[in-house]
């Protein structure tokens, strides 16, 4: 009797436990795992069968966020430029390698005095902008022959700067003559005609080359090595730098051979006519092409276009060092 008694209390007993663990049970706060990355612990269930388990809810920690780059900074507009170097504009850096999209491109540097153009800015930059004239010397008029014959020419160089500029050995002019056979072009190369010798140009003065059989109004300023032909490639060079350059024809064979040979002439824009100079002796008049306005407004029109930048000129207007300066 008193035996089964106490298995009667054992098993209130066991019975009574198991009905506190199902209670007890519930979502848990034991740690038993860990995430490698810092998740939180998830709670373990209850262990009862008497009671409802619930899983307790895994608490991982947030993922790391991805090093996201911020957007590329937009370039900045480039400055106008001073002589004798154009704008340099400002260049948009790049965005990070896992950042958004790069800067956009800085707009490019305005012309300013310089003809050459502002160099592009750096990563994504914008590109230089053109310059205009007025940053160098210029090729400002040409006269390949007159009523003396054809050595009674000249070129003229004009400076449209605000300041002197020397010209010394480093600056040349030379010619390629178109005055040959479409099929002869090719063969053709620039020849030196001058070659500077340390004159001092003055702000928008001129220079005049002439050649040996020149007899205008104006002093010469040096002499051509050799006879300009009624139709050629000019070239104004500063080192290995072609400056200006300007192309002019009398019919259509000299057009073609400036336009279209195989190795291609240097020039800018469309060539200018040089009528009435046709390389006979029926144009031997007095007459050049020159660079507009003219006169005494100057010669600083320069949009790389040669049909556009010169016009005829009869009769010729030489000017040089000894020639009152324009405006």
């Amino acid at each position: 009797m008193r035996k089964n008694a106490q298995f009667a209390a054992f098993a209130g007993l066991a019975l009574a436990l198991g009905q506190c663990l199902g209670a007890c049970s519930g979502s848990g706060a034991s740690n038993l795992f860990s995430d490698a990355n810092g998740s939180g612990g998830g709670t373990v269930g209850g262990l009862s069968s008497g009671g409802t388990s619930s899983s307790g809810a895994s608490a991982l920690g947030g993922a790391g966020g991805a090093p996201v780059g911020g957007g590329g900074g937009n370039g900045g507009a480039g400055g106008a430029g001073a002589a004798p170097a154009g704008g340099v504009p400002g260049g948009g850096m790049s965005g990070a390698a896992t950042g958004e999209s790069a800067g956009t491109s800085g707009s490019g540097g305005s012309g300013g005095e310089s003809a050459t153009g502002g160099s592009g800015g750096i990563s994504n930059g914008g590109a230089g902008g053109s310059g205009g004239g007025g940053g160098t010397l210029l090729i400002s008029q040409i006269k390949t022959r007159g009523i003396a014959g054809a050595a009674d020419e000249f070129v003229e160089i004009y400076n449209p700067t605000g300041a002197a500029i020397a010209f010394d050995a480093s600056w040349s002019v030379s010619v390629r003559t178109a005055v040959v056979a479409t099929t002869a072009c090719a063969m053709q190369g620039q020849v030196s005609r001058f070659v500077g010798s340390g004159q001092s140009i003055p702000s928008h003065g001129h220079l005049l080359i002439t050649g040996t059989g020149y007899n205008g109004a104006a002093a010469s300023d040096g002499q051509l090595l050799v006879t300009v032909q009624d139709a050629g490639s000019l070239l104004l060079e500063h080192g290995n730098s072609v400056v200006d350059a300007v192309c002019f024809y009398y019919n259509a064979t000299t057009d073609s051979v400036l336009t279209a040979c195989s190795t291609p002439y240097t020039c800018e824009g469309t060539p200018v006519s040089n009528l009435p100079h046709d390389n006979t002796g029926a144009g031997n008049i007095d007459a050049s092409i020159e660079r507009k306005p003219g006169g005494a407004a100057g010669n600083a029109t320069d949009t790389n276009d040669n049909a556009t930048d010169f016009e005829a000129q009869a009769p010729s207007e030489p000017r040089g060092l000894a020639s009152p300066v324009t405006n």
